[in-house]
């Protein structure tokens, strides 16, 4: 049990959505560190700007803006005119996080804070129109709505939304409505995994987690068919030998009984070794599934991208850069992996970029310049782009951008390519 909490060596290191991955917030509230890691406050909160007030919330702004053409630079690759994984279009949908795409491609999900700090629900066209609020009101088995709901993801079929769900009581109740509070809820602390329909009016509780220790589920991920979830789960609190805190990776049968979705035959697939793992998906064909560890890394600063195949446990590390590298996903068509590093930037702890990869881990690639003046994408912040979702097509992108000076604020954005990257 811990009886103060002290500031990691290397606290500013800390990056992406993983900014808060040890839950920093916690470090200001002395009382909690039995219940959570210790962690380091970065920087102070900030009220994303552009928001407007609606009947449904918070939302993002009204102007929905593609970005000028992109311009050749000191660090432009060298990519030919035909390439179909160059950035051709570039729209920035203003506030929010975590969009990811419906599989019909006309909607996106993802959350966003309402007027009193809590991140709700909502969806919306992939032009930012049409959108739509759906916990800014009360549903039956529903989290409450002065509770968090974040980082959704559809269900192959479309009938489902999984998300987390802060639960009702827990330590940080009075608190929640905290900025950076909310982030902890982001990264799992004392969420539990639910499903909704797409319209926001059934809701169903999959997991049944403790707010009476560090506990609680994040990063869940449908397989391709839709009869599989995975997700990471928080067990024990940050330390010395585990910075990131404990996680467990599980997979469980997703199924569908009389309408009414629930989990069977929970498993646990951690790899030997695993301290902080983070499930970032599966191939499409659901032989492997693909996470984030600093397993077998003795810099927990740097963690790398593995595949595990579940028939065989045999593991892969993709990345082995030393670098940060979080968030990975596969194409559609499984020729390639999009995911977040810091390698553009090896001397600024602060900058990530997105980059690409063959899914034997080959042929890495810088693929966004948010950071970069005259590129489609970039942006005056300095920035992390962390979340990046394909659509079905693989013709696209929705990607989060965490803004580094206003943490934990963050952006949404859509990446056309000029042709089929993923597909």
């Amino acid at each position: 049990m811990e009886s103060e909490i002290a500031f990691p060596r290397h606290w500013l290191s800390i990056r992406s959505s993983a900014f808060l991955r040890v839950v920093i917030m916690l470090c200001l509230i002395a009382p909690l560190a039995l219940f959570t890691p210790r962690g380091a406050a970065i920087a102070s909160p900030a009220v994303a700007a552009g928001l407007r007030n609606s009947p449904a919330g918070m939302v993002p702004g009204p102007v929905v803006h593609e970005a000028g053409p992109g311009a050749d630079g000191p660090h432009a690759l060298a990519h030919s005119s035909t390439d179909s994984c160059v950035i051709g279009r570039a729209r920035n949908l203003g506030p929010g996080g975590a969009p990811d795409w419906s599989p019909s491609g006309d909607l996106l999900v993802y959350h966003a804070w309402d007027a009193s700090g809590v991140y709700q629900l909502h969806t919306m066209r992939p032009d930012g129109s049409g959108d739509i609020c759906l916990t800014c009101a009360a549903q039956p088995g529903a989290p409450r709505v002065d509770r968090h709901k974040v980082n959704p993801v559809w269900h192959p079929s479309g009938r489902f939304i999984a998300v987390q769900g802060e639960m009702d009581t827990n330590p940080l109740t009075l608190m929640n409505s905290n900025q950076m509070v909310s982030e902890l809820m982001v990264n799992g602390l004392w969420t539990n995994l639910y499903v909704t329909t797409p319209d926001g009016q059934q809701w169903y509780r999959l997991t049944d987690y403790s707010n009476a220790q560090t506990d609680g589920a994040a990063h869940a991920h449908f397989s391709a068919d839709g009869t599989k979830l995975v997700w990471s789960r928080l067990v024990e609190p940050a330390s010395e030998s585990a910075p990131w805190g404990q996680w467990k990776m599980l997979i469980a049968d997703f199924v569908t009984a009389n309408g009414v979705p629930r989990l069977e035959d929970i498993r646990d697939i951690t790899p030997a070794g695993g301290v902080f793992v983070e499930a970032n998906g599966f191939s499409p064909d659901g032989t492997k599934i693909l996470f984030t560890s600093d397993m077998g890394n003795t810099n927990p600063w740097g963690p790398d991208i593995w595949t595990l195949e579940l028939a065989t446990g045999k593991l892969v590390n993709l990345t082995k850069s030393g670098f940060w590298d979080e968030h990975a996903q596969y194409a559609p068509s499984g020729k390639r992996i999009v995911y977040m590093s810091s390698q553009p930037y090896p001397f600024d702890l602060f900058k990530t970029e997105l980059m690409l990869m063959a899914p034997d881990g080959t042929g890495k690639r810088q693929l966004t310049h948010f950071n970069v003046p005259g590129f489609k994408e970039s942006t005056a912040e300095t920035s992390m782009p962390t979340r990046a979702n394909w659509n079905a097509k693989g013709t696209a992108l929705a990607v989060t951008q965490q803004l580094t000076g206003e943490y934990p604020a963050t952006r949404m954005w859509t990446l056309n390519f000029a042709g089929p990257c993923g597909g």
